[in-house]
């Protein structure tokens, strides 16, 4: 609990909105997308993952190990596919560099796929690991929400990480 609290301080003091954002692709997601009104739900997790599908208009899903995520994202959008093999949305339950060696092994991440990973700032190990993967060369754009993480694999995009407050 005390992590979490020092590491929320940390996040708010490092912590920027979209005027620090020199990437045009990140600033316009945060504006057009992260930013937009109304919210879609009062979990941030939920109302990133709906703005999300509704602003890149993705097709198919790739959820596990949260099940009510799947149901609402469903419920919003009964027309996604899910578990395709090459998913435009990914959610891990936590940062797992081991999930993402394998997906990116088995090809289901493609150029425009997006990452949400949950829990972040759980606890010092996920930090940890959530810094390690923000560090991989596939990983071209990070985006620390502190409640979730987004990646993005675009390869035209210039690596670069971003902490914005939602």
């Amino acid at each position: 609990m005390l992590f979490r609290l020092v590491s929320y301080l940390n996040f708010l003091r490092y912590s920027t909105n979209q005027h620090d954002v020199h990437s045009p692709f990140v600033y316009n997601f945060v504006i057009k997308c992260l930013y937009s009104k109304p919210r879609e739900s009062k979990k941030k997790l939920l109302d990133v993952a709906l703005k999300t599908i509704k602003y890149f208009n993705f097709k198919s899903i790739l959820i596990e190990k949260n099940e009510s995520l799947k149901n609402e994202l469903i419920k919003h959008y009964p027309k996604l596919s899910l578990g395709d093999r090459r998913s435009d949305l990914i959610y891990l339950q936590g940062p797992s560099l081991n999930d993402l060696s394998f997906m990116l092994f088995n090809k289901q991440i493609h150029n425009d796929t997006m990452l949400i990973v949950d829990d972040i700032h759980k606890n010092k190990e996920n930090k940890r690991a959530w810094n390690t993967i923000i560090k991989l060369p596939e990983i071209t754009v990070s985006i620390n929400l502190f409640h979730c993480g987004v990646l993005f694999f675009r390869k035209e995009q210039m690596k670069e990480h971003f902490t914005i407050r939602i």
